[in-house]
């Protein structure tokens, strides 16, 4: 019989976070083998053993297989709740705030890029009211779908392979549209973020597109809430410095922010 999970107060912020990136991996990929967890995460085969122990224990809808974990397919019937919408409501309020003052940036016929990321979705929300007169590129599908909507807005949507059960659209071919517009702002958002590894991301399929977005813009725009601060992944997209802001909630230490401002615009 498998031991039962450790209680949630036993998991530190690092496990907490390991457990996200494992979950929306197994739903994306459907099969996953520990062996790629452990390299992806940067962590030992019997650490992703036990995290996939502990999401198979706590998540109907992940299953144990050998050498690794997969989705139940017929525990998925089609209006069932996805994937990003339940990222939707995790720290929703923090991701409100940022938000808001994510955009007052922006300006009468600017040139947006936003990232599939929830927080990112945020913004899309407000925007959807806007009267300003925007061009928005994204590889978002629900965030386009959203933005659509409001008809002063130019929407792009990125070409490419749409992962499943996910917002984003992956440029597997190379056919960028990014660089064909002179973008004003790019916002994006990160897995985590910490002072010594920069911008870092579980899923290492976005990283070569976000370090392009961030290249191609005159301003990058960080949208970050405070429980992704001081965490790293083993994948590093950008440095602090290479971001022109970092926008972050009101939850956030006052040291920790302290610390944060003294590389990056911190809002």
């Amino acid at each position: 019989m498998r031991d039962p999970p450790p209680p949630v107060a036993r998991l530190t912020q690092v496990d907490k976070n390991n457990l996200t990136a494992i979950s929306s991996i197994v739903y994306e990929r459907q099969t996953v083998k520990t062996a790629d967890i452990a390299r992806e995460l940067g962590i030992t085969n019997p650490t992703a053993r036990k995290y996939l122990n502990y999401l198979a224990s706590t998540d109907t809808r992940i299953q144990r297989i050998h050498g690794g974990a997969a989705l139940a397919p017929e525990r998925y019937p089609s209006g069932e709740t996805e994937l990003f919408h339940a990222r939707e409501n995790i720290h929703r309020a923090e991701k409100v705030e940022i938000a808001h003052k994510a955009i007052k940036q922006i300006g009468e016929r600017d040139t947006i890029a936003l990232d599939s990321s929830t927080t990112c979705f945020e913004l899309a929300r407000l925007l959807l009211e806007t009267d300003m007169h925007l061009t928005v590129i994204t590889n978002g599908i629900r965030t386009a779908q959203l933005l659509s909507e409001n008809e002063r807005l130019t929407v792009i949507v990125c070409s490419g392979v749409l992962c499943h059960r996910s917002n984003t659209i992956l440029d597997e071919f190379d056919c960028s549209v990014y660089e064909r517009f002179n973008i004003d702002i790019y916002f994006f958002s990160a897995s985590c973020v910490s002072i010594a590894c920069g911008f870092s991301e579980y899923n290492l399929r976005e990283i070569n597109k976000k370090r392009k977005c961030l290249a191609l813009a005159s301003r990058g725009i960080a949208l970050i809430d405070s429980s992704k601060l001081e965490q790293n992944t083993s994948s590093t997209f950008a440095q602090l410095n290479e971001a022109d802001m970092l926008i972050t909630d009101s939850k956030v230490n006052a040291d920790v922010r302290a610390s944060y401002e003294k590389v990056v615009d911190v809002r």
